[in-house]
């Protein structure tokens, strides 16, 4: 996978996100996971790689016009078998650009991990797999968290590339391994109105695109009376598990 586009966030409560979900009727239609899933809303798990200085965070945080993100994705609440998604994910100028890789197989994590490779893995041929692992080698990325959440999702009827998600259910915790697979059982919930600084707005709203955003997607910010959000997955999880260590003396 390799894709170039704009992506803007918003926070919202479940009113708006159910008015937005009927406004998007006429424009897009569902994504094929939420279209299997019972309520709409499929499970995402990211583990998230930075160095021991956190220094990935740190540019997000500083606002850095080029930097990016290192996660590995696994799909479902509790899975426990590959495949997983090895992506990087860099921001340039306001733009996005995502590059993904399947794992397909243990020995695959192993290489990321150490550099060991067995003979015969087509995981290793991939286009981008090679960039992306120069990258964790050369900083010694390593994992810091694990995510999850919960996902609906629709794509644009009429345009090359346009996508509507609803992320919810938010939650974290600290991971330092190739751990891949989540412990359910470490996971703390963090979609709060002190995380968000904003009363029962718990759902975080994404628009996606290429280059222009479509008159929908500008009349639905209009209409919605959407503001902008900041908001990183990765960046509020950090800090929540950070937060609550240290209330714990850990």
């Amino acid at each position: 996978m390799d894709l170039f586009r704009r992506e803007l966030k918003f926070h919202i409560d479940q009113n708006k996100a159910d008015a937005i979900c009927a406004y998007l009727g006429s424009y897009c239609q569902l994504d094929k996971h939420s279209a299997l899933a019972t309520d709409g809303y499929y499970t995402i798990n990211s583990l998230y790689l930075d160095t021991p200085q956190m220094t990935l965070l740190e540019h997000k945080r500083k606002g850095l016009a080029d930097r990016f993100s290192v996660r590995i994705r696994t799909y479902g609440e509790e899975p426990k078998t590959f495949p997983a998604f090895l992506e990087i994910k860099r921001k340039v100028n306001g733009m996005v650009a995502k590059k993904r890789v399947t794992l397909s197989r243990p020995e695959t994590l192993e290489f990321i991990r150490s550099g060991g490779a067995s003979e015969c893995n087509p995981d290793l041929e991939q286009r981008f797999f090679p960039a992306i692992c120069y990258q964790i080698w050369k900083l010694g990325l390593e994992p810091r968290i694990m995510t999850q959440y919960r996902r609906l999702a629709f794509f644009g009827l009429d345009e090359p590339y346009t996508r509507v998600t609803f992320d919810r259910s938010l939650r974290c915790y600290p991971e330092t391994d190739f751990r891949i697979f989540p412990n359910l059982a470490a996971y703390a919930n963090y979609d709060s109105t002190d995380i968000y600084n904003s009363p029962q707005s718990s759902i975080v709203l994404e628009l996606k695109c290429e280059l222009k955003l479509p008159h929908w997607m500008r009349e639905l910010v209009r209409r919605f009376e959407l503001k902008h959000s900041t908001f990183s997955k990765f960046d509020s999880s950090y800090t929540f598990t950070s937060e609550k260590r240290a209330l714990l003396g850990v």
